[in-house]
């Protein structure tokens, strides 16, 4: 998995909440996806390529400046910024309407920043300070637009006028000083260029006529019939030439020219005429000058600079969000993200900020503008889509229906014995502890007390089998949590009150009488069930190998060797089996083969489901169903979670309806939405280029294989079997294209606009049945584990497949240093998991086979016990100074420093390939630092300190910060590229390397 979210991200769910299947390493159900969600991070402008140009869309902001005023702009650092002036026609400029000017003397801050907006808005509106033009002279001089801006950039009436412009990019304020930087060193290349072009037109001109010049002299001389001869006085002794015209002859109409030397014996070596000696001087210095003129061009060709709006605007970005004044040897994450983490600051709704949710931003207005969009005569599906959308978002139906639909539906789960009268008398009587755990499970993909899923067979990769194991999730995210003391104790207050508030809230609306010391009491007992639960599962450092986690055996050994009782009514798994698996019409005999996941938490659970009552149960079960539906419900319900997820993840708010609405849409139709997004904002191309880098990284990869030193020549061959049988997903699966694809696997959903709640059980139980159906099923190796609206990347075990979606930091226009560093590095890190410590498990065809020698094997768990030891060392402020779990992080880390090297090979593979790039401009780093510089930016981000602590405990992936540092520290060509003395922190004693 690439990570570019937390798994453990915010706990207040989005609306629609369905809780995911297990995540197990090397199953089909672990999706290893990350951030990868792709749309470029960079300005999705378009930037005009010269001054003279228009612009293209309607979201470019236009900083006008002044005519006229000289002006000197020093930056934090006092560093001189000259400011020059661009002057281009006013009918370029976006919009129409009338400008106004001030006039200026001086000032020390420029106001390059006027116009803040994106046309069309309310002309005036500001987004920066309420003065933006921040003087210390006299006066200023600059342009504002007085009418209301139109959506384009032409104007219907042409303005002869001029003014003094320059497009920024991206929109924010504090790219004005990179703004002026790069507008001098764009005018300074461009005047450059135009006096060596104008001094090679010169000098070719004057080769050209001192050329003629020549000819016309000897022609002349020649056909003059002339003596070009010494002086008289020496003719007997030195010889005489003489030039003779002899007319045409009648048989030939020529003109014959004849020369005839004497040369007496005694004659010396004629002396150079003055004619000789001014042409052997010419053609010297013609010889000279194009020499010249061939080094200065090579040297100018080796400097050369790329000034197109793609350069542009990468340059612009790394700039922006770097911080030059770090020392890149000592910290390479603030050098790179300095400025990101200057200028971002974690919006109220969220519990972290980077570069990702960056991404996933973009991505959601794309979603929110197709789901809105009406079109006639769509596939049925599409429409489907949209119902549940408009559902979603109808605000005022889902506050007048208050809590009803979640009342009305407990009795479906055997009531919540808290918030009813007389339980026992009602539902106690025949109540079993397989029933409810079976209707939570196969109608609404709830996994309480135990897990049960089906999957692909571990050992068997075509085959799908039934899974028994741990609970899935908890509510306080990680057993830690349940200790209640230090950085945990708001948490589990907080936990109480939202199960507290929750249950008087729906015995007010029940017309029930509440005895607070009574829902006290039995709200205790159920945390204190959760907590011997959560105390009870395995690690997830027990759960690292997949090998000891596999148990094969028969249903009916599940009852002859892990005995539950619950008030010595005995559990009964051949009933439990048979409940679920009943709603897809599969019966299942004792003799099903199944495979058992978590022996020692089975055996560990006995004493503990002994210790409590059927109610205590009823009561943890249902409340672990209810906690993530009040998201669905009026604000009532709603605000009985705000305290609570404040103290998880620190947000104070819930984000926008319709962003939570299309994330719920996209999540439970992802083949439906995928193919409006497809259809609205896919490239082609970018398909085409992503299937060429993972080429070449693979390329890479194995020919790494080769140069292994530690892994023996039985082993090398079979991991190169694996490497090449990876199969690759890039952008969407083509058969969401397909109407009647998708109105198939949606025939059995129908929506309404009215009722929100209601079809989020339809959608519960729809994709639970869809994934218990496929237990009598082979499995299909071509079915894509994601969709395709995500910005992310994954790998699957069992599949032995990477997807590549929608690709983080990539545009088929930037420099190849740049999509190296980032998407490339995603490429390599995806390949690399499967050979990390849990993908090396699975063979080329996805089974769990040890295929490794046993020295091999060994090697392997030595080189990975130094990443384990180097990311333990690493502890986060954010959280506290808590340190990373190093085993826990360990494939990612893994596959992290290997994407990085084998991305930096690949990228040096195409230089050799293709010669080196242009630079960037306004930007002194070479390629090799563009690429690491791209590589960190693309981990930019921070965590409220709540969410940093979650992140630790339950995120198989390092924090961005560490991601960065951990790997480069690791990579020799990093500390090459930047000149890393030994011993800085970016350069340790000993490096970790396994791939």
């Amino acid at each position: 998995m690439f990570d570019m979210k937390d798994q453990a991200a915010a706990p207040a769910a989005p609306r629609g909440h369905l809780e995911t299947p297990p995540r197990r390493r090397g199953s089909e159900s672990v999706n290893r996806a990350t951030s990868a969600d792709y749309t470029t991070p960079t300005s999705t402008t378009s930037t005009p390529t010269s001054t003279s140009s228009s612009t293209t869309t309607t979201s470019t902001t236009s900083t006008i400046l002044p005519i006229g005023c000289t002006a000197l702009h020093t930056n934090h650092q006092g560093t001189p910024l000259v400011l020059v002036l661009v002057l281009v026609p006013l009918s370029t400029l976006p919009g129409s309407g009338v400008w106004t000017t001030w006039t200026c003397d001086r000032w020390d801050v420029m106001p390059v920043y006027i116009s803040d907006r994106k046309y069309p808005e309310t002309p005036g509106e500001w987004r920066g300070t309420a003065d933006p033009v921040q003087r210390t002279g006299d006066r200023a001089n600059f342009y504002e637009r007085r009418a209301a801006p139109v959506a384009g950039p032409s104007d219907s009436a042409v303005q002869q006028e001029t003014a003094a412009v320059w497009y920024i990019y991206p929109n924010k304020q504090t790219s004005r000083h990179l703004t002026l930087i790069l507008t001098l060193t764009l005018i300074l290349i461009l005047t450059i260029t135009l006096i060596l072009t104008l001094t090679l037109i010169l000098i070719l001109t004057l080769i050209l006529i001192l050329t003629l010049i020549l000819i016309t002299a000897i022609l002349h001389l020649a056909c003059e019939g002339k003596t070009i001869a010494p002086r008289e006085n020496h003719a007997e002794r030195r010889g005489t030439r003489a030039c003779e015209l002899t007319q045409p002859g009648a048989d030939r109409g020529e003109l014959k020219m004849t020369e005839t030397t004497h040369h007496p014996k005694s004659a010396k070596k004629p002396r150079w005429t003055s004619l000789e000696i001014g042409l052997v001087t010419i053609v010297t210095l013609l010889f000279i000058i194009v020499v010249s003129l061939v080094v200065l061009f090579a040297t100018q060709k080796a400097d050369k600079i790329c000034t197109t709006a793609d350069c542009t605007q990468s340059a612009s970005r790394l700039i922006e969000n770097m911080d030059p004044s770090v020392d890149p040897c000592e910290d390479f994450y603030q050098y790179s993200c300095g400025g990101w983490l200057k200028k971002n600051i974690i919006p109220e709704t969220s519990s972290r900020y980077s570069t990702f949710d960056i991404l996933r931003d973009d991505l959601e207005v794309v979603l929110k503008g197709v789901l809105e969009r009406t079109v006639e005569g769509e596939a049925v599906t599409l429409t489907k889509a949209k119902t549940l959308y408009k559902s979603c978002t109808n605000e005022t139906l889902i506050e007048q229906r208050g809590g009803d639909p979640l009342l009305s539906m407990l009795p479906d789960l055997f009531e919540w014995p808290l918030a009813v009268d007389n339980w026992e008398t009602k539902y106690g009587t025949d109540w079993r502890l397989e029933d409810t755990i079976a209707q939570l499970n196969a109608r609404h993909a709830t996994q309480v007390v135990l897990n049960f899923f089906v999957g692909p067979d571990d050992r068997d990769s075509n085959a799908h089998i039934i899974h028994f194991d741990q609970q899935s999730s908890l509510g306080l995210l990680s057993r830690d949590y349940y200790a209640c003391t230090g950085p945990y104790v708001e948490a589990c207050r907080a936990y109480e009150h939202f199960m507290i508030d929750l249950v008087k809230l729906i015995r007010s609306d029940r017309g029930l009488a509440i005895n607070e010391s009574s829902i006290k009491e039995e709200v205790t007992r159920a945390i204190e069930l959760e907590k011997d639960i959560a105390n009870a599962t395995d690690t997830l450092e027990d759960r690292n190998n997949p090998v000891l986690l596999y148990n094969k055996m028969k249903l009916s050994d599940l009852s002859t060797n892990f005995t539950l009782e619950v008030e010595s009514q005995v559990f009964n798994w051949s009933y439990f089996t048979a409940k679920v698996m009943e709603t897809v019409n599969i019966s299942i005999p004792d003799a099903e083969n199944i495979v058992n996941y978590a022996p020692n938490y089975f055996r560990r659970l006995k004493p503990v489901l002994a210790k409590y009552t059927k109610r205590d149960l009823q009561n943890y079960m249902v409340w672990r169903f209810a906690m993530n539906m009040v998201v669905d419900l009026s604000a009532a319900y709603r605000d009985t979670k705000k305290a609570f997820r404040k103290a998880l993840s620190g947000t104070t708010s819930e984000s926008s309806v319709w962003r939570q609405c299309a994330l719920y849409v996209n999540n439970n139709m992802d083949s439906a939405v995928g193919r409006l997004y497809v259809e609205e904002a896919f490239s082609p191309e970018s398909k085409h280029l992503m299937e060429e880098m993972i080429a070449d990284i693979r390329e890479v990869f194995l020919s790494n294989l080769d140069e292994l030193t530690w892994m023996d020549a039985e082993t090398k061959k079979a991991a190169k079997e694996k490497a090449w049988a990876i199969r690759e997903r890039i952008g969407y699966s083509d058969n969401i294209m397909s109407d009647q694809y998708l109105d198939n696997e949606y025939k059995d959903l129908h929506y309404s606009a009215e009722e929100h709640f209601e079809n989020i059980l339809k959608n519960q139980q729809h994709i639970q049945k869809k994934r218990l159906r496929k237990l009598r099923l082979k499995v299909n190796k071509e079915e894509w584990v994601s969709g395709a609206a995500v910005v992310n990347a994954f790998y699957s075990s069992s599949k032995n497949q990477i997807g590549i979606l929608q690709p983080p930091i990539f545009s088929k226009g930037q420099s190849k240093s740049l999509n190296y560093g980032a998407i490339g590095m995603v490429i390599g890190h995806e390949i690399t998991h499967g050979f990390d410590d849990n993908g090396r498990n699975f063979d080329k065809d996805g089974d769990l086979k040890d295929w490794w020698t046993a020295s091999s094997t060994q090697k392997f768990l030595d080189l990975s016990k130094c990443m384990v030891d180097q990311y333990g060392n690493f502890s986060w402020d954010l959280a506290n100074g808590l340190h990373i779990n190093g085993n826990n992080t360990l494939g990612e880390n893994i596959a992290d420093n290997g994407g990085i090297q084998q991305a930096y090979k690949a990228y040096k593979n195409y230089v050799r390939r293709h010669g080196e790039e242009p630079s960037l401009p306004g930007i002194d780093l070479s390629n090799d630092q563009l690429f690491f510089l791209n590589f960190a930016q693309v981990w930019c981000g921070t965590h409220r300190p709540e969410q940093a602590v979650n992140s630790l405990k339950v995120n198989v992936h390092s924090p961005g910060k560490f991601r960065v540092l951990g790997s480069l520290q690791n990579c020799p060509e990093f500390a090459k590229a930047f000149s890393c003395r030994k011993n800085s922190y970016m350069v340790p004693d000993k490096m970790c390397h396994v791939w």
